[in-house]
């Protein structure tokens, strides 16, 4: 039985995220949650544990770019593919910049989003297994240490580091 990765949709066009969660739903690895506001998806990305946020810049209440921007300086580091109807060179520059992955244009094949969806799930899971900063600890997960300030080593249970590397991924609080 394979991981399933946990992904949130943005995008206020609800016919084209209904066909897309229609071409998600055949892909048994990937589960889709869709909200249509930034603010919506500020409230999902707090109480729930996603591995890729898929983001359209052109939103009824907030730039997706300057949403981008947020959550990579709220600490957010899991993967944002921006799909947008804006094509222009800037525009991709322009979010690209403000911390997305990726940048795709609609119309696009949905299998070259489902590829670069897979190409950024493996990025993050190779990073899980190498070191991540806590603060002052550094996370080994496939080692499944914490090491101190102080060069200790804590043995952790599978658990423990489970709920470490999902609490690493959620955006610091101020």
């Amino acid at each position: 039985m394979s991981v399933k990765h946990h992904l949130l949709l943005v995008d206020d066009d609800s016919a084209f995220a209904t066909a897309l969660c229609e071409q998600f739903e055949l892909h048994d690895e990937l589960s889709v949650e869709v909200v249509n506001t930034a603010k919506n998806a500020c409230a999902a990305v707090e109480t729930g544990r996603y591995d890729l946020i898929i983001l359209d810049i052109e939103l009824p209440d907030h730039d997706g770019r300057d949403f981008c921007r947020s959550l990579r300086a709220g600490g957010m580091n899991i993967p944002i593919i921006i799909l947008s109807e804006l094509s222009s060179e800037a525009d991709m520059i322009l979010g690209l910049d403000a911390g997305a992955n990726d940048y795709m244009v609609k119309p696009f094949k949905f299998g070259v989003l489902l590829a670069r969806i897979r190409v950024q799930l493996r990025h993050l899971n190779q990073t899980a297994r190498g070191a991540i900063s806590l603060g002052h600890y550094l996370l080994r997960p496939n080692l499944k240490l914490l090491e101190t300030p102080n060069g200790d080593k804590l043995r952790l249970t599978e658990k423990e580091t489970e709920i470490l590397l999902y609490l690493s991924r959620m955006p610091s609080s101020a």
